[in-house]
């Protein structure tokens, strides 16, 4: 639940830079930031927050969408996968 609740935190974020930066919003000091850290391949904080890591924003990404293709193949399967991945167990 943890992974969906980042998810759909990360995708309402950019929806709203997207908007903002077509200017049907105004950008508030939040989506300033989130455009900033985005642009400097840094993981915004408000992402952190559920995810914490050091990893630049490219390498955080590929880190969540494996993490997310775990749970979820196991999700799927019904059964205890062979071999766990502990990292996707860590901090999220």
């Amino acid at each position: 639940e943890k992974y969906h609740m980042l998810l759909q935190l990360i995708h309402d974020s950019l929806l709203l830079l997207k908007i903002s930066l077509e200017g049907t919003v105004l950008i508030g000091p939040e989506m300033e930031l989130l455009g900033r850290c985005i642009t400097a391949n840094l993981v915004p904080p408000t992402w952190q927050c559920a995810y914490p890591s050091s990893k630049p924003l490219a390498s955080w990404i590929n880190d969540l969408n494996s993490r997310v293709s775990f749970v979820s193949a196991w999700l799927r399967s019904g059964s205890e996968p062979i071999s766990m991945s502990l990292p996707s167990f860590i901090a999220p």
